[in-house]
């Protein structure tokens, strides 16, 4: 998710930043006066612009993994980089299998789980009916600067212990969801699509709906599947 922050954000946090701690380091070190003791100094000074690099770089892990959450859930951040999607959620996938007839549609419920932090960003889907589960191969954070929409795209693999005959137990998929808000409640929404039974033309694509678990969601649109 750091790459969501503005390039000048970073800049600045790393100036002001291995500025700050550069001075901490000094101050604890008594306030030597490098230059004025030679060799000792230089050596002195190599040891501080070690130590510095090293606290920094802690710090700034420890940042990463658990400052987003809190500064995600402030509105001003959620808005200029993007909104804290963490935890668990659960929803409805509505599916239009290749091949059937018009309107057949399949609904599965799933919960989903969401790792986020500045570091990384993982999602991990569990079907209810088929007990499916599936391993995130990679997900990609995008902000529209100018609509404000924020979308994440993901690739994924399934697996499906015991599937039924004709299904296969590994499968691939890809798709997305936005990050919308209605009436307070943050929904994620979007497309997906599969290559499972491709070789029959009977691959799968539809929908996604998604709202925090234990939450009680809003009604679905006009058309739309019940959460």
């Amino acid at each position: 998710m750091w790459r969501m922050l503005p390039l000048q954000w970073l800049v600045l946090y790393f100036l002001f930043g291995l500025a700050i701690v550069f001075l901490a380091m000094w101050w604890l070190q008594g306030k030597p006066h490098y230059l004025k003791k030679g060799g000792k100094g230089l050596f002195k000074l190599f040891g501080t612009l070690w130590t510095t690099a090293t606290v920094f770089t802690i710090v700034t892990v420890l940042a990463g993994k658990f400052l987003w959450s809190p500064l995600a859930a402030t509105r001003w951040f959620s808005d200029r980089v993007f909104a804290d999607v963490s935890g668990d959620w659960e929803g409805v996938l509505q599916a239009a299998p290749s091949g059937q007839p018009a309107g057949a549609r399949v609904t599965d419920r799933v919960e989903v789980h969401i790792e986020q932090d500045f570091f990384q960003l993982e999602i991990t889907f569990t079907s209810n009916a088929r007990r499916t589960d599936s391993r995130t191969i990679a997900v990609w954070p995008e902000r529209d600067a100018a609509t404000r929409k924020q979308r994440l795209w993901y690739v994924y693999e399934a697996r499906t212990p015991g599937p039924l005959p004709g299904d296969p137990a590994v499968y691939q998929g890809a798709g997305f969801v936005d990050v919308r808000k209605v009436r307070k409640t943050v929904l994620l929404e979007g497309l997906y699509w599969t290559n499972r039974q491709w070789q029959r033309n009977a691959h799968t694509a539809g929908t996604i709906r998604l709202h925090a678990a234990g939450s009680v969601p809003p009604a679905a649109p006009a058309g739309g599947v019940p959460l």
